[in-house]
This record gives C-alpha cells, sequence and structure tokens, in this order.
C-alpha cells in the first residue's frame, strides 16, 4: 500500500476518472490514454458501485465486519469478473487497506499490476461512476474527471446491443442518457474546465491527435506518439469476457461506427430518442433528423413506459434492500 499511497496525493490529485454514459467510446479513449508510457488504467472496477465500504459496512471495515463485506463483494457479478480471490481482500483489509481510499487503492495496484509504477498517472474508467462523482470527491477531493460524450442515437443503439441492456427500450437508454448529460453539465460547472473536462466522440475520432495533446495537457503529461497507435498496446484494459464488445478497440478507428442509428433506428424511435435528449443534443453538438410529426399516442404509450418502468425499479430496491436485511447487513 505505501507504493499506492505514495504516488496518489493524499487529495487524489495524482488520480482520474474516465466517465460516461456507457457505449461511448471510453474503452476507446482507455486505450488511447494507456498507450502513453506513463498512464495506467486497469480494467473497469466498479469500485464505487459495487465495493465502497461506506455502501455497505457503514464506514471503514473493522474487524468485525469483514465477513459481511466479504460476502457483499462476493454476490456482485463484476467480482468474479475482476478474478480477485476472497483471501487476498481479506489480507489486505488485516493489512490496513480498511477504508475507501485505501480499498480502492489496492485494487487498482492488485489489477494494475507492475504497470503501477511510482511515476504511474493513474486513471480509473467505469462509466457509471459519473453517479459518483460526488462520493469520489469525498475520498479523493483533488481528482479529475474526462467525460466522454457520443451522439445519443448512436448511444441508444449500441446500448440495445449489449447483453444486459438488450430488454430495455429505446426510451429507457434515452433517459439514461439524459441523466448523464445532466450531470456532465452540472459538474463541468461546478469543478471546472482544470478539473472537469468534456470529450467528444466523434472529435477523438477525426481530430484523434489534437484531442489527445488536449488530454495530456490536461493530465500534466506531454504527449507521445504512441498514444496515436493505441491498437498496438500491450495490455487491453478490459477483461478477456468482454472482448465480445470491446475489442474493437485493438484496432484503427472505423468510421463506419459513426451515425449508425441512420440504419439501425426507425424514425418513431429517432423522434423518441431525440424528445427524451431535448436542448442537450445541439448542446452537445449534435442535429436533429428532420422533424415528424409528434403523435399523441407515442406520448401516451411513453408515459405508460416510463410508469411501469418506475414501478418495476421500485419493487427491484425494494427486493434488494429486504435480501440485505435477512442477509445481515449493516448497510
Amino acid at each position: 500500500m505505501d507504493t499506492a499511497q505514495g504516488q496518489v496525493g493524499h487529495d487524489g490529485s495524482g488520480v482520474f476518472f474516465v466517465v460516461g454514459t456507457g457505449r461511448c467510446g471510453s474503452t476507446l479513449l482507455q486505450g488511447m490514454l494507456t498507450s502513453h508510457s506513463r498512464v495506467v488504467i486497469p480494467a473497469e472496477t466498479h469500485f464505487f458501485s459495487k465495493f465502497d465500504p461506506a455502501r455497505i459496512v457503514g464506514g471503514a471495515v473493522g474487524d468485525a465486519s469483514i465477513g459481511v463485506y466479504l460476502d457483499r463483494c462476493e454476490r456482485e457479478r463484476y467480482w468474479a469478473d475482476l478474478g480477485i480471490g476472497r483471501g487476498e481482500v481479506e489480507a489486505a483489509i488485516r493489512d490496513g487497506a480498511r477504508d475507501t481510499r485505501g480499498l480502492f487503492l489496492w485494487m487498482m495496484e492488485r489489477l494494475a499490476g507492475e504497470a503501477f509504477a511510482a511515476d504511474a498517472v493513474v486513471g480509473e474508467k467505469t462509466p457509471h461512476h459519473e453517479k459518483f462523482v460526488p462520493r469520489i470527491l469525498e475520498v479523493f477531493p483533488g481528482a479529475r474527471f474526462i467525460s466522454i460524450y457520443r451522439d445519443p442515437r448512436d448511444v441508444v443503439v449500441s446500448l440495445r446491443e449489449m447483453p444486459w441492456r438488450s430488454s430495455d427500450s429505446v426510451l429507457r437508454n434515452a433517459r439514461r442518457c439524459r441523466k448523464t448529460y445532466e450531470r456532465q453539465e452540472r459538474f463541468e460547472k461546478e469543478l471546472g474546465v482544470e478539473r472537469f473536462t468534456t470529450v467528444r466522440y466523434e472529435t477523438l475520432v477525426s481530430e484523434t491527435e489534437g484531442e489527445l495533446r488536449r488530454l495530456c495537457a490536461f493530465l500534466g503529461i506531454a504527449f507521445e506518439g504512441q498514444m496515436l497507435r493505441y491498437y498496438e498496446r500491450e495490455a487491453s484494459g478490459y477483461l478477456g469476457a468482454e472482448e465480445g464488445w470491446k475489442g474493437m478497440t485493438r484496432k484503427p478507428i472505423d468510421a463506419s461506427r459513426r451515425g449508425r442509428y441512420k440504419e439501425k433506428l426507425t424514425a418513431h424511435e429517432v423522434k423518441t430518442v431525440e424528445r427524451m435528449i431535448g436542448g442537450y443534443l445541439s448542446v452537445l453538438g449534435y442535429e436533429a433528423e428532420e422533424a415528424i410529426a409528434d403523435r399523441i399516442g407515442w406520448k401516451i404509450a411513453d408515459a405508460g413506459e416510463m410508469g411501469v418502468w418506475q414501478m418495476e425499479r421500485a419493487m427491484t430496491s425494494l427486493r434488494k434492500r429486504m435480501a440485505r436485511l435477512v442477509g445481515g447487513s449493516t448497510r
């Protein structure tokens, strides 16, 4: 732990987070950044949403709560994917990594291995950590954030192709995008451009060197040419199980990935996304498709779907809370 604690300042000034909607180009950006000789970003940890001890045991892990914490971690499917053994975590806790900061840095070092060097610029890339920016800032007040976004219509297409979102509707995925844009706008204002910067996916793939030079300046490092050859990197930055949907980041940029929604979404679905995103579409630099008339039936159907979804979410939340109570969680 001494190495990790030493390279990341006490205020978190040595760590940054890549966030976004998911399916927005964050893995591509990760590959470009980690092609730099000093940047290390291991596989997604999901730490602040799944493994933060403050969420599980209410604070630092004490001797009496080690079992509760480990049991909860093992129930998360991401835990098995990360390949971290229960014994390893228990040893780390007993060795002093008991609070959120300590456990997070231990996990980062464990996943990064030798790349977690003394002069490394340490990054974490779990897109939905954008929901946990306030919590991250409690733990790492000096942390920096890179928020990447993409045409929400393309994001919706890509999300719908993912196993964990295949059953979600266009409306639901569009709503997730809007919530992310709202938080992005808020944090950009609160933290300022020195601490929170945004990257437009379409600009990243069309003006790659310029964007990477800007991001290097944001991170306080010099641009390196091999970042443009990110597809030649040794470490993928993701888990083997994710190869199916992240493997394209091991290849040169494919311009055909832009504007896929024009073939994948119906006119009604495009309208649904644009209506849900609202003014953010133009704010983020995208143009609406040719207007088609809103139909009252669509709006009624959308409202009904959202109502059912909210009810399902409430029931799921209740079931999880009941399960934690039965399981003896102290959260």
